[in-house]
């Protein structure tokens, strides 16, 4: 009976476990915090108005089939972007606004809520006197906490209506018409919908993109290109197919590539090759004359603007006095002290007008004050992996060490947990996508799908590992949950050695993240064959001592 006891244990860890690694990712807060920077240079704008619109859920191959977004190529710039993780809709709008990656930002799942911490688009342009309108998801209203002059919002109940992406198109153009805004940010949401019901190959999906073609069409009509910009983007992709619901969120080639396309005043013709999505919010400060916001990491699309070398080194400048300050903040996070970088050099080739020398000064200042941040952070994590290392691993090896009995036991389980890993591995082919990633389940279906799997795995594994073969004795049937546990066991080390116990001042990595969490889920899950077959002994040793006491009585 204890050795099931053992079993009921480490099943109550593990989903102990699980739950607090799902609530400090919920509840993750970046390490910086901080006041926006106090911009004091004056910015020429290269553009009198600029309009972001974003297709939610747009896939860059579907984009390329998409007719007037062509023809707006050929006319600008376009390149492909890349997403950051976790690849979800709110992380995403918050990426757009503040130009600062998922960890920064502090938005990591689409269950935030409130406003972003950091400084944004919106707040920059309105320090500068820009007047703004937002025409979008309830949540991009969230983020922002209603900054913006002119406000649409539509529910997340809209958002699966076919005809709000045409209402927030005429609200747009009256925007256009009627108000002096010089940034206004439309998104449409249905081709998400409909790529979540269908997936990002399905016909549907293509056609939702090419309805949405035609409002940009539209919204490009009721523009100046000679003195407005507009720029197409997504914040996330689609995998081709999947689970209803499911579709992005993880990695995928599908899901982290999306169009970037970019026309009117202000923008040269060319091809990009693939940019970050943190790049488009300094890129649109550029174009306006305004101050990135403080805390973006991202960098300004140059080879896009049409910007003279006056122009481009003033901005610059402004960049690596705020990235210098950025990084300050973010080293004093971390306890480290920081070696602000000099711009009275790149000043004084400015006012010497040596405008390309003083621009590039300034790049590669704002270059070395991002790589210490990087550096800074590398560091931190490795020294994490080191000292998990030590704690959980050495243990194990003293252990093992100094007890062979117990070394001894381990050696009959090692096969049999190294096939449970395989089936898991092999079970886990059948589900669509096929990669161990977000993307591949809706938020509510994760735990349900493990708690449906663990079952089956695991009597897989008592059969390949021919442990029910003949009359089904309790050790029997214990040795196989034995085998599971320290199959998931090993996994779950070496994941939290990786990625650590939980989440705490900075993301891990997503794709491990995906692992650990299903082997923990996995390992709770195996509550139910270890509670059944606690049951099945206890009978079992009852009928055992009943048997022996009636033979004793004859």
């Amino acid at each position: 009976m204890r050795k099931y006891l053992c079993c009921l244990v480490a099943s109550l860890m593990c989903l102990i476990w699980a739950q607090a690694l799902q609530s400090s990712l919920e509840g993750y807060t970046p390490p910086v915090h901080s006041a926006p920077y106090p911009a004091s240079r004056s910015l020429e704008p290269l553009s009198e108005r600029v309009v972001l619109v974003i297709v939610d859920g747009l896939r860059a191959d579907t984009s390329a089939e998409m007719e007037f977004l062509n023809a707006l190529r050929a006319q600008g710039y376009h390149a492909l972007a890349r997403t950051g993780q976790p690849s979800y809709s709110r992380p995403a709008y918050a990426v757009l606004l503040t130009g600062a990656s998922q960890e920064l930002t502090g938005v990591v799942l689409n269950s935030h809520s409130g406003r972003v911490e950091l400084d944004t688009l919106l707040r920059s342009a309105k320090r500068s006197g820009k007047k703004t309108a937002l025409i979008a998801h309830v949540w991009w209203n969230e983020l922002e906490g209603g900054d913006a002059d002119v406000t649409w919002v539509y529910s997340d109940q809209a958002s699966k209506d076919p005809t709000t992406d045409r209402q927030a198109l005429q609200q747009a153009i009256t925007v256009l018409d009627y108000h002096e805004c010089d940034l206004v940010i439309l998104h449409f949401c249905y081709v998400d919908t409909v790529g979540h019901a269908y997936g990002g190959a399905s016909t549907e999906y293509l056609q939702a993109a090419k309805t949405v073609d035609s409002y940009i069409s539209a919204l490009w009509s009721s523009m100046d290109p000679n003195r407005d910009t507009l720029i197409v983007t997504s914040d996330h992709g689609m995998m081709s197919k999947n689970r209803k619901g499911a579709g992005h969120g993880g990695y995928e080639k599908d899901v982290i590539t999306v169009p970037l396309v970019m026309a009117g005043r202000g923008i040269l013709r060319g091809q990009g090759s693939i940019h970050q999505q943190v790049d488009i919010a300094p890129t649109i400060a550029a174009l306006l004359g305004i101050p990135s916001p403080s805390h973006t990491t991202g960098r300004v699309i140059w080879e896009a603007l049409n910007a003279e070398p006056r122009v481009r080194a003033q901005f610059q400048l402004a960049e690596a006095e705020r990235i210098a300050w950025l990084s300050a903040e973010y080293l004093k996070a971390l306890g480290r002290n920081s070696s602000r970088q000099d711009s009275a050099e790149a000043a004084s080739l400015y006012d010497a007008r040596r405008y390309e020398e003083a621009a590039a000064l300034a790049t590669a200042n704002a270059e070395r004050s991002l790589a210490a941040m990087g550096t800074s952070r590398q560091r931190r994590i490795a020294i994490g992996i080191l000292l998990r290392t030590l704690v959980l691993l050495i243990p194990v090896l003293i252990v093992t060490r100094r007890y062979k009995k117990a070394a001894k036991m381990l050696k009959p389980l090692l096969i049999p947990a190294l096939e449970f890993i395989a089936l898991t591995g092999l079970f886990y082919r059948f589900i669509p996508g096929n990669t161990f990633s977000l993307s591949v389940f809706p938020d509510a279906e994760l735990s349900t799908f493990f708690m449906i799997f663990a079952v089956p795995s695991y009597l897989a594994l008592a059969i390949v590992s021919r442990r029910l073969v003949g009359q089904p004795r309790p050790e029997r049937l214990v040795l196989p949950l034995y085998s599971a546990y320290l199959g998931l066991f090993s996994v779950i080390l070496v994941t939290a050695v990786i990625n650590g116990l939980w989440v705490t001042w900075y993301l891990p990595h997503m794709g491990i993240g995906f692992i650990q969490m299903g082997a923990l889920l996995q390992g709770g899950f195996l509550l139910l064959p270890a509670s059944v077959f606690a049951v099945f002994e206890m009978v079992w040793r009852r009928l055992q001592y009943r048997g022996i006491t009636a033979m004793s009585r004859r």
